[in-house]
């Protein structure tokens, strides 16, 4: 029986080995055919583009022509628009591995050399939020460590983390600016090359970073002080620093991931922030190029975003791993257990009082007219105007409460199309390895950026570049929800009863997922529309007359000094929605801090 057993044990682990190295091959072809298409798109980006680049290249060097259909054959012959689609990508492609990533149409000068500074900005940017993020979250988990090491529990403000973590940082960004360099005058407004001019944007960058990552590492110390061995030590004296030590170490496979996740995000979602303090990064540069339609300095900068995220995902895979192998050798293995709670936000008062009254705002406001310039210039708050008029003399209550249906519907949409695209690709398995990594390379904005450029801004563009990337969460929550209901007993004896592999899918395995993949979808909600809005400040969603959230705060930033509340109508509506998304983030069981990610 022992010899059977053990020969069982070895046909197990071949099989086992064998069916790890067949999915290690489905990943690596996964992700060379998804990182191939991608690169694909980026090169084809001049031909798929609905709108004609000669045109705007006309108007732009050549005002005084007209647009006949002779001059504009001219220039898209200067362009290199002459050639086929075909030819011109493998020309692209060729050019940049020598090195020649093309010329810009706009200012006529080469695209690596406009991209390799901006570039080098962006990363010391992101350099100095992560240490500001570094900062913020050892402040709060170093404590903590401490008490863990003690055998206690610390008592520590996760409400305000969850709310700083999900404020978006465009508008971190327009309140240090209006406080730090407008009301107070300690720092430059905008420019850069000085420590003062960077401090700004470094927090504007950091301190949600920062705030996400102590979050995060007080539930993973809170599940590793939870652990057996932990009691085990303290009972034979093993030292505090030794405990807090090794309690380090097991929650490293969790944060060191996310640390390499997150200098991509810094690297490729600055834009907001450098359009905000005209800081000459990479992220503007996108944006610049985008609204002038210079192609070949757009497809530099996606490539370079492209790049440092796939070099950088790559190394913090590595470190993971690596991470997770000295972890699981330092001491017994996890145990699962309940995560830090939001103490003081248990309670629904704070989140019913925040959509309280953002439903009052569309309550009285959604009846009034959001787009006849009925009212004084830059009228201020009255009777009549609650919270006064914009440049245009619209109403700014109307436009509010528009801007709350009109965002929190299309939210909706996004979430809706994100989780029926992640419990379809759950089912892939490692055939969606690959673009689940581009996704995650590709942040909303450089989406919004490139659809921006190849249909134009739209509202219906902003949620497709949100879709693009936010359908990444739902499916490794379904594929993880997939699993544990497959583990069952019942669910293994169903096929033994005849049950068919559809039927099981379809009656037994994807209903008893639906409540928890619809919880997550409901934590996602407020997320979605906070991106959605930061795409809409950047210019690359919705356009006038809309009454986005981002548009409304985008118009108001340059009478922030001289009529505030134009601005700070839209900017209290997202902190509130800000509060309920942190609310929801924190109680949601699984799901703590869910939307900061």
């Amino acid at each position: 029986m022992t010899v059977a057993a053990g020969a069982r044990r070895a046909v197990s682990a071949t099989l086992g080995f064998g069916r790890r190295r067949r999915f290690g091959l489905v990943e690596l072809c996964s992700r060379g055919l998804s990182f191939g298409a991608a690169l694909a798109l980026i090169g084809l980006l001049p031909w798929i583009s609905v709108r004609d680049p000669a045109m705007t290249i006309l108007r732009e060097r050549y005002g005084d022509r007209a647009p006949t259909p002779e001059v504009v054959e001219a220039v898209r012959a200067e362009l290199g628009l002459d050639e086929s689609p075909i030819a011109s990508l493998c020309g692209w492609f060729v050019g940049v591995l020598r090195g020649d990533w093309g010329t810009s149409w706009a200012r006529e000068e080469s695209v690596l050399s406009l991209i390799t500074p901006a570039l080098g900005v962006s990363l010391l940017l992101a350099c100095a939020a992560f240490l500001v993020a570094a900062l913020v979250a050892l402040g709060v988990l170093v404590p903590a460590l401490t008490q863990y090491a003690k055998g206690a529990s610390p008592r520590g403000a996760t409400g305000v983390l969850g709310l700083l973590a999900a404020l978006p940082s465009f508008l971190y960004a327009v309140l240090l600016m209006l406080v730090g360099a407008v009301w107070l005058g300690w720092f430059p407004p905008y420019g850069w090359g000085t420590f003062l001019a960077g401090v700004l944007p470094a927090l504007a960058l950091g301190v949600p970073t920062g705030a996400f990552f102590a979050g995060l590492g007080l539930h993973t110390l809170s599940t590793a002080a939870r652990e057996p061995w932990v009691a085990t030590w303290t009972l034979g004296g093993i030292s505090r620093s030794r405990i807090a030590g090794a309690l380090a170490q097991r929650s490293s496979p969790t944060l060191l991931p996310q640390a390499g996740i997150t200098l991509v995000a810094l690297v490729g979602g600055s834009a907001a922030v450098e359009v905000v303090f005209a800081v000459p990064g990479l992220g503007r540069l996108l944006v610049t190029s985008v609204r002038g339609q210079d192609v070949p300095v757009l497809q530099g900068a996606v490539l370079a975003v492209f790049l440092v995220a796939v070099a950088v995902g790559a190394v913090s895979r590595g470190l993971g791993r690596r991470a997770f192998r000295r972890a699981s050798t330092s001491s017994s293995a996890s145990v699962a257990v309940r995560g830090v709670a939001a103490r003081g936000w248990k309670s629904w008062s704070v989140p019913a009082a925040a959509g309280g009254l953002l439903i009052a705002v569309v309550g009285v406001g959604f009846p009034r007219d959001p787009v006849a310039s009925a009212h004084e210039r830059l009228a201020p708050p009255s009777l009549a105007l609650p919270l006064g008029a914009d440049a245009l003399g619209r109403d700014v209550l109307a436009r509010l409460a528009h801007g709350t249906v009109e965002t929190i519907a299309i939210a909706l949409g996004v979430v809706f199309v994100c989780l029926c695209v992640g419990v379809l690709t759950s089912w892939l398995g490692p055939f969606a390895a690959g673009p689940m990594d581009v996704a995650v390379a590709l942040r909303p904005i450089v989406v919004g950026a490139l659809l921006a450029t190849v249909l134009g801004p739209s509202a219906w563009g902003a949620a497709v570049a949100v879709a693009a990337v936010m359908w990444v969460p739902f499916a490794q929550h379904a594929s993880s929800t997939f699993a544990q209901i497959r583990a069952r007993s019942y669910w293994q004896l169903l096929p033994f009863l005849g049950v068919r592999p559809l039927q099981l899918a379809v009656r037994y395995t994807v209903p008893a997922a639906i409540p928890g993949l619809l919880q997550h979808a409901f934590l996602r909600l407020p997320a979605v529309a906070l991106a959605l809005t930061s795409l809409a400040f950047l210019g690359l969603g919705p356009q006038q007359p809309s009454s986005d959230w981002g548009l409304l705060i985008a118009a108001g930033l340059p009478y922030a000094e001289t009529a505030p509340w134009v601005m700070l109508s839209p900017v209290a509506a997202t902190l509130l929605l800000a509060l309920v998304a942190a609310y929801f983030g924190l109680n949601a069981p699984g799901a703590r801090l869910a939307g900061a990610l």
